[in-house]
């Protein structure tokens, strides 16, 4: 009896029918119009444990009312490229562990959600770069969360700020409709002593100060943060905008900050940090990486840094890089010169970068650009 099915698009309809008492998982990434999958009658799928399933070709999903029959499901994946309306009888699950919702346009949640109390991951996510967030209702009781993503804090988050006063939380994620509303809620995360991992937008136009962040320095247990929204120069700085970084960070995303500030001189002496991705953070000509700096980092992204046009590596810095990717840099008119001392080097991807850098690393009938050398050692270069 089939125990795991995995059903990949293609050109024919799939019809799964009969009695199915040992199935336990279900995938089912339907990318292509011609895929139909039908669930003739989900009292059949009566032990499955894992569902997914993903629609990119209709205007509204409104997901059947007989996922309510899976009585035994503990994890539930739903995607939609539009908008997604969910069923009353997702309240029926009472064994569900796992909630992942992905959708693009829209989305209706009933408030049936929000009193599973089994419930210890929450994924609830709009496929952009700024998302919207869902509120929660009042009467949330599953106080055992451990993922929570992505709430809104708006015009009223006091039914918001309790859930963030439960212990056990260990990944949240966060979308601000106004920048006022960061500092109480930072204040707040800093006393979780289990959080590991925070993400945070800020959707108002106005940028956040050093001020409204600097709770996250007290926020020692975290290892992965996420922060997209602007930051904004202090008139007078006594200290680097970045300062607020927690010490044990060991992911970072940093999103369309646009500071003036150089983030590097920061970002090098976080020790334990391994993978950083920078979009649209720095609107500054200059960068510099010193040596000795980045100690652990592996892989290093930068996108969108439309001004950057000199960048320097000292020997000593980023001794344990492994992945390099820039995108959209193209006013960098030439690769540092301390790359060739990054050794550890392996793969290298540059996108929609200028002209005169890419001729100067490229190899033409054997004949080697001027800045070959300093990437010769590298296993794997793509140039897009």
């Amino acid at each position: 009896m089939l125990r795991r099915i995995s059903i990949h698009p293609s050109e024919r309809k799939v019809h799964l029918k009969g009695e199915h008492p040992k199935l336990r998982s279900l995938l089912l990434p339907q990318n292509e119009t011609l895929v139909e999958f039908c669930i003739s009658n989900c009292k059949s799928f009566k032990f499955l444990r894992v569902l997914t399933l993903l629609k990119r070709n209709v205007e509204k999903w409104h997901v059947s009312n007989e996922i309510g029959d899976l009585l035994h499901l503990r994890y539930l994946k739903l995607e939609c490229w539009n908008e997604m309306i969910l069923p009353q009888s997702i309240g029926r699950l009472k064994s569900l562990y796992t909630l992942y919702i992905k959708y693009h346009t829209d989305i209706v949640i009933p408030d049936a959600v929000f009193k599973l109390e089994r419930l210890r991951h929450i994924v609830i996510k709009r496929i952009a770069l700024f998302g919207r967030g869902f509120r929660l209702r009042l009467g949330f009781t599953s106080k055992n969360i451990e993922t929570l993503k992505y709430i809104m804090v708006d015009e009223q988050p006091i039914e918001n700020i309790e859930v963030l006063r439960w212990t056990n939380i260990q990944s949240l994620g966060i979308v601000f409709t106004r920048t006022e509303y960061v500092k109480p809620i930072l204040i707040l995360l800093a006393k979780l002593q289990r959080l590991g991992s925070v993400s945070l937008e800020v959707l108002d136009d106005s940028n956040l100060s050093y001020l409204d962040l600097e709770p996250l320095s007290r926020c020692c247990h975290l290892s992965k943060l996420r922060l997209a929204g602007g930051i904004k120069d202090d008139p007078h700085p006594s200290c680097h905008l970045l300062n607020f970084l927690p010490p044990n960070i060991v992911k970072l995303t940093l999103f369309w900050c646009r500071m003036s500030q150089d983030p590097m001189g920061v970002l090098e002496k976080l020790c334990h940090l391994r993978i950083l991705y920078l979009e649209g953070v720095y609107n500054g000509c200059k960068m510099m990486c010193s040596a000795n700096g980045f100690p652990q980092l592996e892989s290093l992204q930068m996108i969108g840094l439309e001004e950057l046009k000199e960048w320097e590596i000292e020997k000593g810095a980023m001794p344990c890089l492994r992945r390099l990717e820039l995108a959209d840099v193209d006013s960098l008119g030439m690769l540092p010169e301390g790359l060739r001392f990054i050794t550890t080097l392996q793969e290298m991807i540059l996108t929609n970068m200028s002209s005169s850098l890419k001729e100067r690393i490229k190899v033409i009938d054997g004949r080697e650009g001027e800045d070959f050398y300093k990437v010769r050692h590298i296993p794997s270069i793509h140039i897009n």
